[in-house]
């Protein structure tokens, strides 16, 4: 039998090891606990509730944890997440400053009630979480997924084929303008989406924001072969955004892994999900995103 480690060996990465081995596992899917913050890379107390949770516990997309104190000192204010899936998003939003209001679209019940207990388990302050996708107006559409929280989760019939998605529920969303003015919603000063293909209709719902110029980060899937099934549906949807976005006076960069920003014209076609992360700045902007996000002016 191998000897036991030493005493004063970090016990973290071990506890991450175990905790990778049972992601996944049936063992998983029963467990209903909360790992505490010594023991995640992640910094927060992490509920792990019936198989969902793994995510938290290391941080993801480390591009975003370096472009986001940029985009908020520059543009403080509320900060609006539109897909907040499991928390992932709003963990580095708390880690960046505790103080900034959060407001939350999660559609999804369980991740929606899971983020609940996130919220309570670190005692984030200032948090508004909403149980609602945000669209161009108010109604229930059908919500295709493929698990409990599924990333891919979309509210867009077509976006994905059928073999890619094993249940459809129903959902309720709202024009993001009317649901911020409902809350009394102080300035929005950075705004990211990742809506699984539903971005135009969530932009098309938000123009009285946009008015106010915020920031905004956006996911936007490839559309891989312009010619194949995808590319015809996906396209033209891409097109109508960025149209959206230069009528209310927003530029198009593209956010790489190492946190540049790329200066676009248009949304290509391409198969690489590494590139599928955008920022729309306002026009006046421009000298700033240069400046603050060119090759080099970000640490790595």
């Amino acid at each position: 039998m191998p000897a036991p480690p030493p005493a004063t060996e970090p016990r973290v990465p071990l506890v991450q090891s175990v905790l990778g081995y049972l992601r996944g596992s049936r063992l998983s899917r029963v467990m209903n606990l909360t790992v505490p913050r010594t023991a995640t890379a992640s910094g927060v107390r992490v509920p792990l509730l019936g198989g969902i949770g793994f995510d938290n516990l290391r941080p993801g997309e480390g591009w975003m944890e370096q472009v986001l104190p940029v985009l908020m000192k520059r543009r403080p204010g509320a900060f609006v997440d539109v897909g907040v899936n499991v928390g992932q998003t709003l963990i580095k939003i708390k880690r960046l400053d505790p103080a900034v209001p959060y407001i939350g679209f999660e559609p999804n019940p369980i991740c929606y009630s899971y983020t609940q207990r996130l919220i309570a388990e670190n005692g984030f302050q200032h948090c508004t979480l909403l149980p609602v996708g945000l669209s161009n107006t108010a109604t229930l559409v059908s919500f295709f997924v493929r698990s409990d929280a599924d990333v891919g989760g979309t509210t867009v019939d077509g976006f994905r084929s059928a073999a890619q998605f094993s249940e459809v529920r129903h959902v309720a969303v709202f024009a993001g303008d009317a649901v911020l003015a409902t809350l009394g919603t102080p300035t929005v000063g950075v705004i990211k989406v990742d809506v699984e293909g539903a971005e135009l209709e969530v932009m098309q719902g938000l123009g009285a924001t946009l008015a106010t110029r915020p920031l905004v980060i956006c996911e936007i899937l490839p559309v891989f072969t312009a010619d194949g099934p995808k590319g015809r549906f996906r396209k033209p949807r891409q097109e109508a955004l960025l149209q959206r976005m230069r009528e209310a006076g927003y530029l198009l960069y593209r956010l790489m892994p190492d946190a540049e920003a790329v200066p676009l014209e248009e949304i290509e076609v391409h198969g690489d999900p590494t590139l599928s992360n955008y920022l729309f700045a306002p026009q006046e902007e421009r000298a700033f995103v240069n400046a603050a996000l060119a090759k080099g002016a970000v640490a790595v």
